[in-house]
This record gives C-alpha cells, structure tokens and sequence, in this order.
C-alpha cells in the first residue's frame, strides 16, 4: 500500500510523467514545433507514444527509484514504538 501511494504521489502529483513524457518527446526527435499547450493538456505531439518496452523500462525505473523509500518506511514502521505504526 506505502508504494502505491508513493508512486501516485512521485509520478502524478510532482508532474514527474508529463515532465520525462516531453523529454522523451524531444529525444524521439519531435521539434518544439509540435506541440500544442493551448488545445490539450498535455501537449504532446500527436504521432507521440510510448512502445510497449518503453513502458516496460520506465515502470522498471519507478520500481527501483521507489524501493530504498520502501525499505526505508519498513524498517521505520517495524522499529517503531508506536502501535499505531503497525497499521500505517
């Protein structure tokens, strides 16, 4: 449950997606000209996705840059004092 709401927070809520989604726009080689901030929300160019092993890969990132987070509120929560912690 902690990864869950950690990986919704990092990704959603810090604009982490729409940020590596323009990068990664602009390294496919998509000019600046291409995208559209006025007509959609997130701009991208419209021949602009993501194949099936990019989402792989970047699943796979988020795994791992989240998992010393986990680790982290693990130990935190079984070496805690608190009772509470153990329902956190």
């Amino acid at each position: 449950m902690f990864y869950y709401v950690a990986h919704l927070y990092v990704l959603h809520l810090l604009d982490v997606l729409h940020l590596l989604g323009l990068l990664m726009a602009l390294l496919a080689g998509h000019p600046l000209s291409a995208f559209d901030f006025t007509a959609k929300i997130t701009g991208m160019p419209a021949a602009f996705s993501l194949p099936l092993w990019g989402v792989y890969v970047f699943s796979a990132v988020t795994i791992l840059l989240l998992y010393p987070l986990c680790v982290y509120y693990d130990q935190w929560r079984r070496h805690s004092p608190s009772l509470i912690a153990r329902y956190l």
